[in-house]
């Protein structure tokens, strides 16, 4: 039997033909079908209309699925068909590699030349047929140097430098791509057979992915006899993961218990490869109250620990290729001549430019035909080997000091200033309260303001200059103005600026350790500290008022930002570039006039560190810049979402 419905309309309804309490249910489903229908929301069987809490640009495929999933089309295996997908994924859509270069013209030109695999370019690009939404982000040798220094501490840093081989540098790159990037890392000898975004199985807040390598196989006397090994060719995590921070710190900790000596002949499978990656899951594992042993042999299911996924063999070492369960195909060349086993004892080119140094210093002290010239020489090649090549890691600084001012100053304002939409705290979005709260509660000595936009054109109209004024109100775009704002606030009033997007961690008083005699005029954070040229965080910057390095860089930026028209500012300057970048220009010449090579100087500066100059105090990039959340040395956090949640980027200004 098949049952119709058949609506009719709301105006041929009456109480005869249709008893009253229908007449309002239709009509409620009736308004309830027409709102859903306007706002595009689909609901499907057991599912909840709740908002999605994912971050909508690093996840912005599955918004895109979500609205458009019943047009996508089912034919096309890298379509992220939403029925398929966990609302709950956490991993980012990208795909990391580390390589020879990053180049992927070379790759495609080392394959045809015979001088790699001849597969590679094929495998290289089937990862991106197959992820057409996803970007595949390869760090090669040269890369390695400024990504590990940008962004870990520096007894990470420390640690990485001291490994002599290239193969065993790759090997724990790995881990940190996936800590500070999130995403699927796999070895450039594999291909894909299922799109990156399906191998969650759908399940919701997975984290981590790792995947059976031999089921049974492996005996540990901590952990069980006949367990799962696991491999570390492809896996999977969400950004900033505490298991992917276990793995660093338990390679980290290795590293610097051994010997010069152990490290040049330490086993890659055991120092940073599948070794001690084995252990770190198993201790993962067994946290999240996994029974090893009892779970042992597993080849075609999967076991989901929290947020840990933990899939079969047959998921990511599998041979057999038409396996519809086999998210990639490993093709093993680790033992061709093209292999890691082959170039794995390739030095870092400070070990082999240490050792070639070292040969020519010997050669040089052992003839007899020496003469007193060359021994003057041999003398200074041995100081040039210490100091250059020698590729023993030195400890970063705590602090770098020039022409410290010991004069007692006016002191910074008691005020901490932020700009919003609003004025009043409570109109605040909740997540903005609570990082405003986070000020207010651990700095109770300080007065908290908080402007809106109309509140900064009058500040400027009453209290700023002429010349500073015009350059305020030419600007066209309010994140300009509130660029601006704060540095003519800073210079006028003095104080503490803090972006609204911010968490404080730890209370103002206690960022300066020195004796309370020791007062400030300028304190600023670094934001890339070992670029060349090193740059400035702007979410935090705390002034005395008419601070000359404040008042020279406004004179200087309010003079220019006239000659500009207002169209350049609406579409042709770069934000970064002219509000950002002019700054970190006039930091970087007053610290060289002051005897500073800031390019040099600042690489031997630990994160954490410091530098003094006159009354001005620079602080590391761990304490306003933190990439980790969790870094226990962070002032502040920030939090991101000003220009996203409160603001667009191309919001225009009130017009004066």
């Amino acid at each position: 039997m098949v049952l119709t419905f058949t609506t009719p309309s709301l105006a041929r309804l009456n109480k005869k033909s249709i008893p009253p309490i229908l007449l309002v249910v239709l009509a409620a489903i009736i308004l309830f079908h027409q709102r859903n229908s306007v706002s595009g929301l689909v609901l499907l069987p057991f599912q909840t209309s709740r908002p999605l809490e994912t971050n909508p640009v690093q996840y912005s495929w599955e918004r895109e699925a979500n609205i458009a999933e019943t047009n996508a089309p089912t034919t096309d295996p890298s379509y992220p068909i939403f029925k398929s997908v966990s609302r709950g994924n956490l991993i980012p859509n990208r795909i990391l590699r580390t390589w020879k270069t990053s180049s992927v013209e070379e790759i495609k030109q080392m394959s045809l030349n015979g001088s790699d695999h001849p597969e590679r370019i094929v495998w290289f690009e089937n990862w991106s047929k197959m992820n057409p939404r996803a970007i595949q982000v390869v760090l090669s040798d040269a890369d390695m140097d400024p990504f590990v220094r940008g962004a870990f501490t520096k007894r990470v840093v420390d640690a990485f430098f001291k490994l002599p081989r290239m193969i065993l540098r790759a090997d724990f790159l790995r881990y940190m791509m996936l800590y500070e990037l999130g995403g699927v890392y796999t070895d450039m000898d594999t291909s894909c057979n299922i799109p990156i975004y399906k191998w969650n199985l759908g399940l919701e807040g997975v984290a981590v992915i790792v995947g059976v390598e031999d089921p049974g196989y492996h005996n540990d006397e901590q952990y069980g006899k006949g367990i799962d090994s696991i491999q570390q060719w492809t896996m999977a995590s969400a950004r900033h993961h505490p298991f992917m921070g276990k793995v660093i710190d338990a390679i980290t900790n290795k590293i610097h218990s051994m010997t010069e000596k152990e490290l040049l002949d330490a086993d890659v499978l055991e120092l940073t490869g599948p070794g001690i990656w084995k252990k770190v899951v198993y201790e993962h594992l067994k946290g999240l109250g996994a029974d090893l042993e009892a779970t042992a042999h597993l080849w075609g299911g999967y076991k989901l620990y929290g947020d840990f996924l933990v899939v079969g063999k047959h998921y990511l070492n599998n041979d057999n290729p038409n396996n519809p369960k086999s998210f990639i195909r490993h093709h093993f060349t680790g033992f061709s001549s093209f292999g890691w086993r082959v170039s794995g004892n390739t030095l870092a080119n400070e070990t082999r430019e240490a050792f070639a140094k070292e040969q020519k210093l010997a050669a040089v002290r052992n003839s007899t035909a020496v003469t007193k010239s060359k021994a003057k020489v041999s003398h200074l090649s041995a100081k040039e080997l210490d100091e250059e090549y020698n590729w023993k890691y030195s400890p970063l600084l705590d602090s770098l000091e020039r022409s410290v001012s010991q004069l007692k100053q006016a002191k910074i304002p008691k005020v901490i200033f932020q700009v919003s939409n609003t004025s009043s705290p409570s109109y605040l979005p909740m997540k903005y309260q609570e990082r405003r709260n986070s000020w207010v509660a651990l700095n109770s000595d300080y007065k908290v303001k908080l402007f809106s936009d109309g509140d900064m054109d009058r500040y400027v109209y009453y209290k700023c200059s002429t010349q500073e004024k015009t350059a305020y109100y030419h600007l066209p775009l309010l994140r300009q103005r509130v660029a601006l704002f704060s540095l003519l606030y800073l210079l006028h009033n003095g104080g503490v600026y803090a972006e609204i997007d911010t968490l404080c961690r730890v209370p103002i008083k206690y960022w300066i350790f020195d004796s309370p005699m020791k007062q400030y005029g300028l304190l600023i954070g670094f934001k890339d500290q070992h670029h060349n040229p090193p740059s400035y965080q702007h979410l935090v910057v705390a002034a005395k008022a008419n601070h000359p390095i404040i008042a020279d860089f406004v004179k200087t930026q309010t003079a220019d930002i006239i000659l500009h028209s207002q169209k350049d500012f609406e579409s042709r300057i770069d934000f970064n570039d002219y509000f950002r970048g002019q700054f970190n220009k006039h930091m970087n010449k007053i610290l060289e006039q002051g005897g500073f090579n800031p390019s040099r100087d600042f690489k031997q500066l630990s994160w954490h560190g410091r530098v003094e100059y006159k009354d001005v105090l620079i602080l590391g990039s761990e304490r306003f810049s933190a990439s980790n959340m969790n870094n226990t040395v962070s002032f502040v956090s920030p939090m991101g979402g000003l220009w996203n949640d409160i603001w667009r980027e191309e919001t225009l200004a009130k017009k004066e």
